[in-house]
C-alpha cells in the first residue's frame, strides 16, 4: 500500500456558507490516504541497499538536519510505516522521534536514539521533511560534500545511515 495524499478543492455546501458568512476564501482541505499500489515495491538490492543518496550541503551540516524531498519521503519511508506512524508525521504532531543506524563501519554499527533523532514536516505544504541527527553528524565529522545513503529498514525499524563518500 502507498500514501498520498488527498486534496479536496470543492468545498461541502456547509463550508460554502461558512466562507459565505466569514466573508473568506475557500482553502483546500488535504487528507493522507492509503491506496493500492499497482506497482511492485522496488527490488531491495542487499548489496546497495541505499534509495536515498544525497551530497550534504552546509545548511544540513550546521543545522544537523538532512533534508528529504516529498517523493524521497513518501516513496522510500512513508511506504513502509503504517498509516498510523504516517500519519503522526504528516497530520499530527509534525515530529516523530526514530532509530538511526550508523552501519558507516559495518563491524560495529552505533545506534542513535534520543530526543535530538526525529523526522519531521517541515513545510506546512508536504515540501520536504527532515531528518534531525545533530549527534550522528558531529560523531561522524561530517562536512558540506560529504556523500551519504539512507533507507529505512523494515527489520529493526529504523533508518539505516552510512558515509558513502568524502567531500573535498
Amino acid at each position: 500500500m502507498k500514501k498520498t495524499l488527498y486534496y479536496n478543492f470543492i468545498p461541502t455546501k456547509a463550508e460554502e456558507e461558512e466562507c459565505k458568512a466569514t466573508a473568506t476564501p475557500y482553502k483546500p482541505t488535504w487528507a493522507l490516504v492509503e491506496l493500492r499500489d499497482v506497482y511492485p515495491p522496488p527490488v531491495f538490492d542487499p548489496l546497495n541497499p541505499w534509495q536515498i543518496k544525497k551530497v550534504l550541503t552546509p545548511a544540513e551540516v550546521g543545522s544537523g538536519r538532512i533534508v528529504l524531498s516529498h517523493n524521497e519521503t513518501f516513496h522510500y519511508v512513508f511506504k513502509y510505516w503504517t498509516t498510523d506512524m504516517t500519519h503522526h508525521v504528516v497530520m499530527g504532531q509534525k515530529k516523530k522521534n526514530v532509530l538511526v543506524r550508523d552501519v558507516t563501519d559495518e563491524n560495529n554499527p552505533t545506534s542513535y536514539i534520543n530526543e535530538d533523532m526525529f523526522f519531521e514536516q517541515v513545510d506546512s505544504d508536504c515540501e520536504y521533511y527532515v531528518l534531525g541527527c545533530e549527534e550522528l553528524i558531529r560523531d561522524r565529522r561530517l562536512h558540506a560534500g560529504d556523500e551519504i545513503g539512507l533507507f529505512w529498514d523494515m527489520k529493526t525499524d529504523a533508518f539505516q545511515f552510512k558515509v558513502l563518500s568524502r567531500g573535498p
